[in-house]
């Protein structure tokens, strides 16, 4: 259960937030465990950059980066994001602005609390070994309940009395 809540969280970003970290009125920015993209301006009738060249001008920032995801933006104010990562380590996110084709600079949050680390409880690297363990076996609970409710509606066809044969 607690899987399926973190993996509604990460899928939901904007409702968890609301739920979750509710601010002030009038407060600016994300909640504290969230990060939001920056808004941009969009220019209008110009051209503008597309995945590829969100993703050379991210591998010019951090040359030694592996690029594992590239989201391109649903509203017309929102950058491209582009997931660099190196080793095994949490991928880091650039913003494109792909109007400008520059680099957005990042917003650290300023005396906020670390927050929830979402992605960390839900793929198992926030609790130690246990847990992650714990959402390792979790992961096979869906094949596990195919497999016993195909094989109980087997056995309960097999039971099953024709109809067309007399009782004796």
């Amino acid at each position: 259960m607690f899987v399926s809540l973190t993996g509604v969280a990460l899928g939901f970003p904007q409702t968890t937030q609301a739920l979750f970290a509710p601010r002030a009125a009038g407060a600016q920015g994300p909640g504290p465990g969230f990060q939001a993209a920056p808004a941009i301006e969009p220019l209008g009738g110009g051209p503008t950059i597309g995945a590829d060249g969100a993703v050379a001008l991210a591998r010019q920032a951090k040359l030694d980066a592996i690029v594992s995801s590239v989201t391109l933006p649903a509203r017309p104010n929102q950058p491209i994001t582009v997931a660099l990562g190196s080793g095994g380590e949490r991928p880091s996110l650039l913003y494109v602005d792909p109007y400008r084709s520059e680099i957005l600079p990042a917003r650290a949050p300023q005396g906020r609390p670390r927050g929830i680390d979402w992605e960390g409880l839900h793929g198992g690297d926030a609790l130690g070994p246990v847990w992650r363990f714990l959402v390792f076996l979790v992961g096979f609970l869906p094949l596990l309940f195919a497999v016993t409710g195909v094989s109980m509606w087997f056995k309960k066809r097999a039971a099953r009395m024709p109809m067309g044969k007399p009782i004796a």
